[in-house]
């Protein structure tokens, strides 16, 4: 049997106040996602969203003041992100 690896970017969304993500995990490993503060550089947020094939998320940013954001997605070791401004 040949093994082959797949590998698809994450769908990230910003919808008026919510942050949408969408993820084909193909290797069925944890995956984590990081929310973080461009300015302080702090970690907001973060979630293990499991190892499930398809991972999809919703961040509610509502609270948040404006100012430049970063979300990332982590598994097996391949970090996707995404940035965003919140005005």
């Amino acid at each position: 049997m040949v093994r082959q690896a797949h590998e698809l970017e994450p769908y990230f969304a910003l919808n008026n106040d919510r942050l949408d993500i969408s993820y084909l995990n193909y290797e069925k490993s944890d995956v984590w996602l990081f929310f973080y503060d461009y300015q302080t550089g702090e970690v907001l947020h973060t979630d293990k969203l499991g190892p499930d094939f398809a991972v999809n998320h919703a961040l509610d940013l509502s609270i948040l003041e404006a100012g430049s954001y970063g979300a990332e997605l982590v598994s097996d070791g391949i970090s996707h992100e995404y940035d965003l401004l919140l005005d």
